[in-house]
């Protein structure tokens, strides 16, 4: 099952590669969704561990956020498998039109767990970050749960954990 993780990392980071050197780096607001989205990381964190307590999550390391989170399907209520949530940068373009740009290869990123689909993103640097979901079927940025229609930014602040709560994900 591992390999076929890697696997399939693999080839969605190829594709989102391939975007990029498409000049594909505008991403537009959020797909309209009844509820919010969230991607993983790249590798399971032991902070997403479901034997983990979630109120005794650390706190980040000196200059650095944390964001958590759960990730559950919106079509039946349990936790993703081979997904990923993905921090990009955050941006406004001309028109006032938001980018948000993920480098699968760089971004802050988590693996939800498999059984809770809890995810922990560590050390972020202070900025702001659009939050993404990632599986091999398909992405999208996470709708902001105070109004669906705009994509979940965050401002991420140094020693401080940014609590998503329960995002809904849609099946790809």
């Amino acid at each position: 099952m591992i390999s076929s993780t890697k696997t399939s990392l693999f080839l969605g980071l190829l594709v989102l590669a391939v975007l990029a050197l498409a000049g594909c780096s505008q991403v537009p607001p959020a797909m309209p969704t009844t509820s919010p989205l969230t991607l993983p990381t790249t590798q399971e964190s032991p902070l997403a561990s479901p034997a983990n307590d979630p109120a005794a999550i650390p706190t980040p390391p000196e200059g650095f956020g944390m964001v958590t989170g759960v990730v559950l399907l919106e079509a039946t209520g349990q936790p993703p498998r081979e997904a990923v949530m993905f921090l990009g940068t955050f941006s406004v373009g001309d028109g006032d039109f938001p980018i948000v740009d993920v480098n699968r290869q760089t971004a802050p990123s988590a693996i939800p767990s498999p059984t809770t689909g809890r995810f922990v993103i560590a050390d972020v640097s202070p900025g702001q970050y659009g939050l993404s979901y990632w599986t091999p079927d398909g992405s999208a940025l996470v709708n902001d749960p105070a109004d669906p229609q705009y994509s979940l930014i965050l401002t991420i602040e140094a020693g401080k954990t940014i609590d998503v709560g329960t995002l809904r994900a849609p099946s790809f």
